[in-house]
């Protein structure tokens, strides 16, 4: 599983970004937008095709998520509510181990961060190693898959597979190529990595 991620800030061909990859095949879209308020994220929303909200993901805003039946993302400070959500991902963003433990079974899956140095945010290092991780990933048996978030690039996305994680979200490696074509480039690069981790 790969998931994209939207900057924080605004971009140039944003959008058409965005449709490409999921005219490409992009699994799961997640919309973050952590300075926008509901009626901004809802105008975003309707940018996109009704054809691909099967595949997205909003953060932070439930009301937005039921009423567009999209997926929804919990974000670290809030608490995982199930109801509400038929057929649709839940996940949410975690931050340790016991963390994971502690919404195995309550979400879909969950973004464990940050596995590499950040791309996008300065200074920000990666919070685990992979001795600490391998063994726990190995024998982690809980309902939510564990997706690999931080520093995510096409060089790091097979590590990330081999230390035991269900797949990876990208952010940075993407939204700092300046055209549509090398986004997208750059994304089947990272999907075409997990795909052969998959098969192999």
């Amino acid at each position: 599983m790969v998931v994209v991620i939207t900057p924080e800030q605004s971009l140039p061909q944003e959008q058409e970004t965005l449709l490409g990859l999921l005219e490409a095949g992009l699994e799961r879209l997640h919309v973050r937008k952590p300075q926008w308020n509901a009626q901004q994220i809802e105008a975003y929303l309707l940018q996109l095709p009704a054809k691909f909200r099967n595949r997205v993901s909003v953060h932070g805003y439930s009301t937005l998520a039921q009423k567009w039946r999209v997926g929804m993302h919990f974000k670290g400070h809030q608490e995982v509510v199930e109801a509400g959500f038929p057929l649709k991902p839940i996940s949410k963003s975690v931050h340790s181990w016991p963390e994971v433990l502690q919404h195995q079974n309550h979400c879909d899956y969950l973004f464990l961060s940050p596995i590499f140095k950040s791309i996008s945010k300065q200074n920000y290092s990666a919070g685990f190693t992979a001795d600490d991780l391998a063994p726990k990933l190995v024998a982690y048996n809980g309902k939510a898959k564990i997706i690999a978030l931080g520093g995510i690039d096409a060089n790091n996305a097979k590590q990330a597979m081999a230390l035991g994680f269900d797949g990876v979200a990208c952010l940075g490696a993407l939204w700092q190529q300046e055209s549509v074509e090398k986004r997208i480039a750059t994304w089947k690069e990272i999907y075409n990595t997990v795909k052969q981790a998959y098969s192999a």
